[in-house]
């Protein structure tokens, strides 16, 4: 057989043994890759979308609270002599308690009128009418929602990365625990790219559907 019919030979066994293995990886697994995605329509007014955002962070609060009545009875009193995976998981429902002091204190602590004080200025920056004490008001309620998302993102890595050194053995507390780790990354994303995009608009006074189609789909590779 000449050179380049032994190239063409090599090749072809490669080309299959490539293929085996592909079809071998799908059969054994499957990988979740997760995308940040502003699910809300950019159409919407900023009054209305400053609405959503506090609608998320009303449902983070909730949603914390179900974990940790989810999690009492199996946690138990997280007194002594309590085991080390109980203490894992003790320690979860005292930083998911933190968490929710900063939300509950967005956009403020007297939050009522905040909210009122948030909408009226998000409808004058829509009006173009806003004075600098309303951009103030909302640069701290951006600033403020974005230091919860960053802490709930940082509570999904926490946690993800102490799983890697040790998996409770008990599948309910595993089963919280890993529930825990979802559910403050996709709270982080919704808080994180609402925020964004309404930062976006009412620092340069634009339009939502102006905005780039990258905004609507955050982080995407």
């Amino acid at each position: 057989m000449t050179f380049l019919g032994n190239l063409r030979a090599a090749l072809a066994t490669l080309a299959a043994s490539c293929l085996l293995a592909l079809s071998g990886c799908q059969a054994a697994g499957s990988m979740l890759v997760e995308v940040d995605v502003y699910k809300g329509p950019l159409t919407k007014g900023k009054s209305v979308q400053f609405g959503e955002l506090v609608g998320v962070v009303d449902e983070a609060d909730a949603l914390l609270t179900i974990f940790q009545t989810n999690a009492a009875p199996i946690a138990g009193s997280c007194a002594p002599p309590a085991g080390a995976e109980e203490k894992q998981l003790c320690d979860a429902v005292g930083r998911a308690r933190a968490i929710q002091k900063l939300l509950s204190a967005f956009p403020d602590t007297n939050r009522d009128i905040a909210l009122n004080e948030l909408n009226e200025a998000a409808d004058r920056v829509e009006r173009r009418t806003a004075t600098a004490q309303d951009r103030r008001i909302i640069a701290n309620a951006t600033m403020q929602a974005t230091r919860i998302a960053t802490q709930l993102k940082v509570e999904a890595f926490y946690w993800a990365e102490s799983q890697i050194g040790q998996i409770p053995s008990r599948a309910s507390i595993r089963s919280l625990l890993v529930g825990y780790i979802n559910l403050v990354s996709e709270l982080s994303n919704q808080i994180a790219s609402r925020t964004d995009t309404l930062a976006k608009q009412l620092d340069r006074g634009l339009q939502g559907s102006s905005l780039a189609l990258s905004d609507h789909l955050k982080d995407a590779g």
